[in-house]
């Protein structure tokens, strides 16, 4: 099934968005750090990149589906905090 140029779940399966649907059309050609997949999205695991230092916050679907939104994005960021701070 299609909707606005979106697939959605049905026979077809569950919802994939096209790549620059991952990150609402984000443009991170702006970082020369190798951290984009093929696609150019940034591959991390929570925000936390193979970088050291380097992360990524307020991207949708960080975590969970309202991350990209100011009310969603502080619990990501304390995740991040913890994360920083654990690292000494």
């Amino acid at each position: 099934m299609v909707r606005s140029g979106r697939r959605h779940g049905g026979r077809e399966g569950p919802y994939r968005p096209e790549p620059a649907a991952l990150c609402d059309g984000v443009d991170f050609g702006w970082i020369d750090i190798p951290v984009k997949d093929i696609s150019g999205e940034p591959v991390h695991r929570g925000g936390v990149t193979a970088v050291p230092g380097l992360y990524f916050l307020g991207l949708q679907w960080l975590s969970k589906m309202h991350s990209a939104f100011l009310s969603g994005v502080g619990d990501d960021a304390a995740v991040l905090a913890d994360h920083i701070s654990a690292r000494g």
